[in-house]
């Protein structure tokens, strides 16, 4: 008796543990110059350099770590309408011209600081951290980055 209720029971467990995978995940992806039917927008602070021929959407933005005033004034962000999510963060890197060994990366506001070499990242999606907030965002904090090489902007993504 207790073996046929047991086997009635795993079909039921088995399909929750199915549809309760992140098979329904939402992925939201803000590129550099994001067009305006983005789920989010993308700006830049100071003179990032725009540049096509590589780079999600064949487009980028790049930068100098060694210019003079790389410093607060200078920052990109990418900004996500999605609130109150818990969600993982990823950067595009693709692209020969990164070459800074340690860019920073601001997750939201309160989510800390991810580091990552863009030059021997593997190109694609690169995993930052998963955070919950209010606000999800993805700044290159120049402050924090090395002065080193040059720093390529191109997309962001959050799935949530």
């Amino acid at each position: 008796m207790f073996k046929k209720g047991y086997l009635s029971i795993f079909p039921l467990v088995t399909g929750l543990a199915f549809f309760s995978t992140n098979t329904f995940a939402t992925t939201d992806i803000v590129d550099n110059d994001a067009l305006s039917n983005a789920p989010g927008f993308s700006e830049q602070k100071g003179n990032w350099i725009y540049k096509t021929g590589s780079g999600y959407y064949n487009d980028y933005r790049i930068v100098s770590a060694t210019v003079n005033g790389f410093d607060p004034d200078y920052a990109y962000i990418w900004s996500f309408y999605a609130h109150d999510k818990n969600a993982a963060h990823y950067v595009y890197l693709n692209n020969k011209d990164f070459t800074n060994p340690r860019t920073a990366y601001q997750i939201d506001e309160l989510g800390g600081i991810v580091y990552i070499n863009q030059n021997t990242a593997p190109g694609g999606w690169n995993f930052l951290k998963t955070n919950k907030e209010w606000n999800h965002m993805i700044v290159i904090n120049t402050s924090l980055t090395t002065k080193v090489g040059n720093v390529g902007a191109d997309a962001t993504k959050i799935t949530y």
